[in-house]
């Protein structure tokens, strides 16, 4: 077996590979062509894991799905059954929480907001935050010229070091509070008559599996949430800790569990003389080892002293950013020696690398492999460079294989793409 505590979910039998009860190699008979599977199962316990590690320890919290992680409407209905709001940072997926019926259970989170983004966020009652004593302003003046006052809460980059392009001083996400940039914010606000401060909010990198880097977070969070009810008395209404979680099964071959980041986060809560809702914007967590994408090997070749397969399993689909690890199987165990190999796509560009340097049990070309961990940030962020997304998505769900999103072939995206172009 090959991923911590989720042997049972994705596993061999007699040498072949399985996801829930789906027999992979029965898949790759029936369907050409790459696809892309989940694990309902590993959905919902997932989120169980989450919510009885943080709700045991502090009962006021509240889970936020990120969709930019996921978001096929399925998927996304699963999660909203299971208990959880949606945190959005687009039009786009402020609309598809709605398509699905959230509620107000949106928290919005972006840098910058258009004016007719910042209209449906006044006319929403949704949590959203800001980032900026700017965009501050325009949201007061806009309040004002509707009657009303806006609840916000407030982005902050907080006094601590952890390496992460997110969280850095002078990154690009929150307002500064070493250099007193924060306080002197709420000291502004105090002088718009239209906007309440109810919240605070930090985003840190998610690829931390061990509680370190979220602990210090946390305690940022709650020691500015001091500051202002003893310079201003206010009480907020919330803390985010925003930046979701590295996937679980990451978390626990690191020898960690969820619980080990609730023991550690939770307490600092209590030391408040008042009781905010924690909040969580798990995206990662949720659904990273949920999924595995499998493909065919087209061709073996060597560059020098490099071996390469290329697959058909396109780096459009898998990306290599924000600290992507995708682990490498066969779908068919064999008795061959393990080789170590690159694992490349077929787009003419050095970024279409899979994985560098695997070992792996050596396989013919038009063998199949797999790549675990494919949950997140992968449809939702798939591109069309140089060839189509013409892939097979589905979700085990009670032990049957569903589709989430009809398959295109390329005629089809050809067809599409030429009557868009010339419709007007």
């Amino acid at each position: 077996m090959f991923v911590t505590k989720c042997d049972e979910i994705v596993h061999y039998i007699d040498g072949k590979l399985y996801i829930d009860e789906v027999n992979c190699e029965e898949l790759i008979k029936k369907y050409d062509g790459p696809m892309l599977i989940y694990s309902e199962n590993r959905i919902v316990d997932n989120i169980v894991a989450l919510k009885k590690a943080f709700l045991n320890r502090y009962p006021n919290c509240g889970f936020f799905f990120a969709y930019k992680a996921c978001y096929f409407p399925k998927i996304l209905n699963i999660i909203k059954e299971n208990g959880f709001g949606a945190e959005v940072s687009s039009s786009y997926e402020f609309a598809m929480a709605k398509k699905n019926k959230i509620g107000n259970s949106i928290m919005w989170n972006s840098p910058g907001k258009s004016e007719q983004e910042l209209n449906y966020l006044i006319n929403n009652k949704i949590y959203w935050n800001v980032d900026s004593l700017e965009e501050t302003i325009l949201i007061n003046e806009l309040a004002k010229k509707n009657n009303t006052c806006i609840n916000i809460g407030m982005r902050i980059n907080p006094d601590v070091k952890i390496k992460s392009s997110y969280i850095e001083r002078g990154g690009k996400l929150g307002i500064d509070v070493e250099s007193g940039q924060a306080l002197e914010f709420c000291e502004q606000l105090q002088n718009l008559s239209n906007v309440r401060l109810i919240g605070l909010h930090s985003h840190l990198s998610v690829e931390n599996t061990n509680p370190s880097n979220h602990v210090l977070s946390a305690k940022a969070l709650k020691d500015f949430a001091k500051t202002l009810q003893q310079k201003f008395d206010i009480k907020l209404e919330y803390l985010s800790l925003g930046g979701g979680f590295a996937a679980r099964n990451h978390i626990e071959e690191a020898g960690y569990s969820i619980d080990d980041f609730a023991i550690e986060i939770c307490p600092l809560l209590y030391e408040l003389d008042y009781r905010p809702k924690l909040i969580l914007e798990p995206g990662r967590y949720v659904v990273d080892d949920a999924a595995i994408c499998i493909g065919k090997i087209l061709c073996k070749k060597k560059c020098w002293d490099n071996s390469w397969w290329i697959t058909d399993m396109g780096t459009n689909l898998l990306p290599s950013f924000y600290g992507r690890d995708y682990n490498i199987v066969p779908v068919i165990k064999n008795n061959r020696d393990k080789i170590c190999v690159n694992i490349g796509d077929r787009t003419s560009s050095f970024s279409g690398v899979i994985k560098e340097k695997i070992l792996i049990q050596d396989q013919d070309a038009n063998d199949y492999i797999a790549a675990l961990n494919c949950g997140s940030y992968t449809f939702s962020c798939a591109q069309n460079y140089f060839y189509p997304i013409s892939y097979h998505f589905y979700i085990v769900s009670n032990d049957k294989l569903q589709v989430l999103y009809k398959y295109k072939s390329e005629e089809q995206y050809i067809k599409e793409l030429y009557e868009q172009s010339y419709d007007n």
